[in-house]
């Protein structure tokens, strides 16, 4: 299974951060990842990380474009997909994840929500620590684009599902959920355990610092989930030079 992270522009100097705490917090072995953007990131990537530019952004008036034509140009059949800003703060469930991809590999399975939000739809138990969640429109743990596995196929069609809608940018993947009907699709999820513990480096056009303030104030970063307790100041470190290079470039109007 390869890894994809969706990045733009103006994001992209985020990845610095993203890939020191994904080296750290990733348990097995390497997984290959592949960028996604457009103009290339001002960085050194590890030997297991390439960048893929997908064109100028500015030709792009949305980004549904530029990623169908790049998933279907690929023969991939299950994808790890994240965001430059999903940042890991514990080590991935290696098993949980695992015996997900097991029943992904084993046919039917459309996608594995990784983060145990939205528990009150894993209405039925599909096997092992899995849950079928409710396919009903607008459900976020279908459309949702947190870290998650995804069956290439699924993706497409729910980008494609996006664009005949008008496509969406950086800005408007929100538009992902409002879908009017199912999608005809089998999505699990697991209860217990967030499988990729990870925390949004940035939000809402600008830089998350409410992870920092948190920390600061209470040793956690976010009271609603468990696993951002009890974090390294070290791993909180890498927030916080992210948020300095965010100044550095001009985020200060942005920053809340």
């Amino acid at each position: 299974m390869r890894s994809f992270i969706i990045t733009s522009d103006r994001y992209n100097f985020l990845l610095e951060g993203y890939i020191q705490l994904f080296t750290k917090y990733w348990t097995g072995d390497d997984v290959d990842t592949v960028i996604l953007g457009f103009d290339s990131p001002d960085i050194i990537l590890p030997n297991n990380f390439e960048f893929t530019s997908m064109g100028k952004q500015k030709d792009f008036p949305t980004w549904t474009s530029p990623l169908i034509t790049f998933f279907e140009s690929i023969d991939d059949e299950y994808l790890l997909l994240s965001f430059e800003d999903h940042y890991l703060v514990k080590p991935v469930d290696a098993t949980r994840l695992a015996e997900g991809i097991a029943l992904m590999e084993a046919g039917g399975v459309d996608k594995l929500y990784l983060h145990k939000d939205y528990t009150s739809k894993a209405s039925v138990l599909y096997s092992g620590n899995w849950y079928t969640c409710t396919d009903t429109p607008s459900t976020l743990h279908t459309t949702s684009l947190l870290p998650s596995i995804w069956k290439r196929e699924f993706l497409i069609k729910l980008l494609k599902n996006a664009q005949d809608r008008g496509g969406v940018d950086c800005h408007q993947f929100e538009r992902l959920n409002n879908i009017s009907s199912p999608l005809g699709c089998n999505v699990l999820i697991t209860k217990d355990v967030t499988v990729f513990p990870n925390l949004d480096a940035a939000r809402r056009n600008s830089f998350n610092t409410g992870i920092i303030n948190k920390f600061d104030k209470t040793g956690s970063a976010d009271s609603d989930k468990d696993f951002a307790k009890d974090l390294y100041s070290e791993d909180i470190d890498v927030f916080r030079r992210m948020q300095s290079i965010a100044i550095a470039r001009g985020w200060i109007h942005y920053l809340r």
